[in-house]
């Protein structure tokens, strides 16, 4: 009996600390919505770009989806020719209301190709992306969406947002060409968010005890 409760308490110094892998929300207190981020069907091309803070993602680890909140009711809604970005960024609003290519600028191309996005207002729609994304933890992510469809859509869906202190959001759509060379608007909203993070765990030490059980210890960084 010793033993076995000797056993469990091992078990639970293991595990401490591990942060829970699967969807987390960063943002989801806004019931407001917007047809700008992260894409705008209603123009023939668009282009976002959002920050989440470190704060709210809470640690590292190895970013596979992405879920954005509907804000109103969809059918069937399908979209080609999209591309998503990740990156890391030390700044924790918008710089600049310009075109920045994302890859000039750090970041990496995680999901290139069709959305198909059905539901009812509030539901959240999940993109799986084609490549991980490993997220330190430290620095805040950038997320950059990139609608070149290259055609309007009347039903293009919106989506629901919260309010920011700070302009951590860009958007910019126009018709005819993609807008590399225009210039978008900053606000101070941010899409709300979840991700799908599976997170680094801690490296742990293991040392021998005499009576037979085995005691893990973790490191500090």
């Amino acid at each position: 009996m010793k033993k076995l409760a000797f056993y469990n308490a091992m078990v639970i110094l293991l595990f401490a600390g591990v942060a829970e892998s699967g969807y987390i929300t960063l943002e989801d207190s806004g019931t407001s919505s917007t047809i700008n981020m992260p894409f705008n069907g209603y123009w023939d091309y668009s282009w976002s770009r959002m920050i989440y803070s470190s704060d709210m993602i809470g640690h590292s680890g190895t970013i596979s989806g992405l879920s954005f909140q509907l804000g109103d009711s969809q059918d069937y809604f399908y979209l080609s020719n999209q591309k998503i970005f990740l990156g890391h960024t030390s700044n924790d609003a918008s710089p600049t209301t310009s075109y920045l290519d994302p890859e000039d600028n750090g970041a990496s191309e995680v999901f290139y190709g069709s959305v198909n996005i059905s539901g009812k207002a509030g539901d959240w729609v999940d993109f799986e992306l084609d490549s991980d994304f490993e997220y330190n933890g430290t620095d805040n992510l950038w997320i950059i969406w990139e609608d070149r469809y290259g055609s309007s859509k009347d039903d293009s869906p919106s989506w629901r947002y919260t309010d920011t202190e700070k302009e951590v959001s860009t958007y910019r759509a126009q018709d005819g060409s993609f807008p590399t060379e225009s210039w978008g608007a900053q606000v101070p909203y941010q899409p709300n968010l979840k991700i799908d993070i599976d997170p680094v765990p801690e490296p742990a030490t293991m040392a021998l005890l005499g009576l037979g059980g085995l005691f893990i210890r973790r490191r500090r960084a």
